[in-house]
């Protein structure tokens, strides 16, 4: 059952999806803007703003100006073994995306954090946006933010790896996103092979050095599959200060002009003291411990399912009333929507066909609830059908039965009465199916059988069956064994 509830018109989908695959993206590097300001009005993604060059393609070009007497292996060797070597790392980090669309507008993501804290062996606290580890030195925690209500917890390893760390596929998922763009910070300190995880396995090339943030930085090209990522290195304290991500793939997924994806270290530091608590972990009140995650419960059905509703009515365009009483012995639709309510119209073609099918039948009614407010007139209803090219029967639901009775929250909502007038079928928003699923129900409710039954067995199956999930991956530490 959808669960989608729309307030506003519709955003088109281009732009829905887009903005989702930035969100993807920010879960997938665990991080936020990068360390230049946040531009007042848009600025092109490629417009270096704090000194840095455009996003490079393709095969890094020698820079004239890069600094001869530096080994770009070198400095990446000696920069791992920085990593390697700390016995302890923290930072608060930025990722930023910029981009510009297809037809040429500039968009400046919004700030998107992230923070790491290492004390070897095998303590640990990392934020990536939806995830969260902590590693207490005795028990390793972790929750996502989508899953509210589980804990995983597992022993701490003697030694922490990226493979201990993140031991459940919807843990790696949160932290890497679609796109499996890892936290370059853990690649450093955890993995053999960082640099290639990072960015690509091509040649390092030295770029020009640039200050960040009052630091001098190294600059380090490596080309990879989806195009060049640049390392900023710090000249003192061979730290990663910022990544810029490749970018290739992502520009030409949306068909973008440009897009720039870097991530900013801030704070970034080795062997420093870490204070104690950002070890500790509290497990949330009524959270279950698990050795693994689950996906969510199923979704309850409306509570409407199966039950007579109270007695409504509604107001057509001649001055009379549609009334419960009316409509006894029919299968009714009745689909909920108002005049500024995009999806509703993008979803009435599909309507009209239906009834267009069952317009003879007079054991079906399928009528068109209209929601806006009283003062908007039926002058201003009846011509946003006639725009649309619709013929179904408008009603206005003057008496707001479709909150009170029928327990609507957004819109588009659709409630199918049976025969009986029992409520067989609830579904809240978009079905770009309607045409072919709509017709087999009102054939299977006109045969006298009970959707609402059948929808509430299955959840009940779901139900049990999620159940038994949980309780095999319940662990066997209580709530109180938190430390």
């Amino acid at each position: 059952m959808a669960t989608t509830l729309l307030a506003k018109p519709f955003l088109r989908p281009v732009s829905v999806v887009l903005l989702a695959a930035l969100l993807a993206l920010a879960v997938s590097a665990g991080c936020g803007k990068t360390n230049r300001d946040l531009p007042e009005a848009n600025v092109p993604a490629a417009t270096a703003t704090d000194g840095q060059s455009a996003a490079v393609s393709d095969e890094p070009a020698a820079d004239k100006s890069a600094p001869a007497d530096v080994d770009p292996q070198q400095l990446l060797s000696e920069t791992i073994a920085t990593y390697q070597r700390a016995k302890s790392y923290e930072d608060a980090g930025e990722l930023h995306i910029d981009y510009v669309d297809p037809e040429g507008q500039s968009h400046a993501s919004p700030v998107i954090p992230f923070s790491v804290a290492l004390e070897r062996p095998n303590k640990i606290r990392v934020h990536a946006l939806q995830a969260s580890i902590v590693g207490t030195g005795e028990k390793l925690y972790a929750s996502i933010d989508s899953l509210r209500g589980q804990v995983m917890v597992h022993p701490d390893p003697e030694k922490l790896t990226l493979e201990a760390l993140v031991p459940d596929s919807m843990l790696a998922d949160a932290m890497r996103g679609q796109l499996g763009v890892p936290l370059p910070q853990l690649e450093l300190l955890l993995s053999d092979d960082p640099i290639r995880a990072i960015v690509g396995e091509g040649a390092p090339k030295m770029l020009s050095d640039e200050e960040l943030e009052g630091k001098q930085c190294h600059r380090v090209a490596v080309q990879g599959p989806h195009g060049t990522g640049v390392l900023w290195i710090d000249v003192q304290s061979k730290l990663v200060l910022k990544v810029e991500f490749p970018s290739d793939e992502f520009s030409k997924a949306f068909n973008l002009a440009e897009a720039t994806i870097a991530a900013v270290f801030k704070g970034a530091e080795v062997d420093s003291s870490i204070d104690s608590a950002a070890f500790q972990f509290d497990v949330p009140e009524n959270a279950k411990l698990l050795t693994r995650f689950l996906p969510p419960p199923p979704e309850p059905p409306s509570p409407m399912l199966g039950k007579m509703p109270e007695e409504f009515s509604f107001a057509d365009f001649r001055g009379g009333d549609v009334t419960q009483q009316s409509l006894e012995g029919k299968v009714v639709v009745l689909d909920m929507w108002a005049t500024w309510c995009g999806w509703c119209f993008e979803g009435f073609p599909n309507l009209q066909q239906v009834y267009d099918e069952f317009a003879d039948n007079d054991k079906v009614a399928i009528l068109a609830v209209n929601t806006d407010e009283v003062t908007v007139s039926d002058e201003k209803v009846r011509q946003a059908f006639e725009t649309a090219k619709l013929t179904i029967p408008i009603v206005r639901d003057t008496q707001r039965a479709a909150s009170e009775v029928f327990q609507v929250q957004g819109l588009p909502t659709m409630v199918i009465l049976g025969a009986e007038g029992s409520v067989e079928d609830y579904h809240v928003g978009y079905d770009a199916n309607l045409a072919n699923t709509l017709p087999k129900k009102l054939e299977r409710l006109l045969a006298g059988e009970s959707l609402a039954k059948e929808e509430l067995e299955k959840y009940e199956s779901s139900l049990a069956e999620y159940e038994a999930q949980e309780a095999e991956a319940l662990a066997p530490e209580s709530n109180n064994d938190a430390d």
